[in-house]
């Protein structure tokens, strides 16, 4: 089991590693001609699929900062200019937030995908652990912001409260709950 953990932890180590490279310190337009090429290689690699499975060209926006409001439109009229649209390391973007997995667990509640209340911080501390990524950031010296429970507002104003999340669940008109 330790050679397992061990494997995630390293590759955990490069993903980070490289995203701070890549978007961090490439992103700051350094480096001119040479600094480009290279950014313009690693966006190449990293649309690979055997990597990211990103278009090359979201990576060639994001590193110039070419996203427009249209890009962001919500579909009823609103539009949002983020300039954190695509980022890989800034904003503790990588910490395995458990509050994320009991969001999409609560949705397959909420749609039926399973049957009666789940044991949502069971599930979510099995799948988002923390306990890697925390080891393999303090093995290169990286300090990240740790864990948020705080509440979320989404796009339509529904608020998800990850300390109650099958109210959340329960808290819509439309759904197919089950059990």
């Amino acid at each position: 089991m330790g050679g397992r953990k061990s494997g995630r932890s390293e590759r955990i180590k490069q993903a980070v590693e490289a995203g701070r490279w890549r978007f961090d310190r490439g992103s700051q337009g350094r480096g001119g001609a040479v600094m480009r090429a290279l950014l313009e290689e690693a966006d190449e690699l990293l649309a690979q699929p055997v990597e990211l499975r990103v278009f090359e060209q979201l990576f060639a926006r994001a590193r110039a900062r070419k996203f427009h409001l249209e890009d962001f439109a919500y579909g009823d009229g609103r539009k949002k200019e983020d300039d954190y649209y695509m980022i890989f390391s800034k904003r503790n973007c990588n910490y395995p937030q458990p509050k994320y997995a009991k969001w999409f667990l609560s949705q397959y509640r909420r749609w039926g995908m399973v049957r009666g209340a789940p044991d949502y911080d069971a599930v979510a501390k099995r799948v988002m652990r923390t306990d890697i990524y925390e080891e393999a950031m303090k093995e290169i010296g990286y300090a990240h912001g740790g864990l948020n429970h705080d509440k979320e507002t989404l796009f339509d104003g529904a608020v998800f409260d990850p300390a109650d999340p099958e109210t959340y669940a329960k808290g819509f008109a439309v759904n197919n709950l089950k059990g």
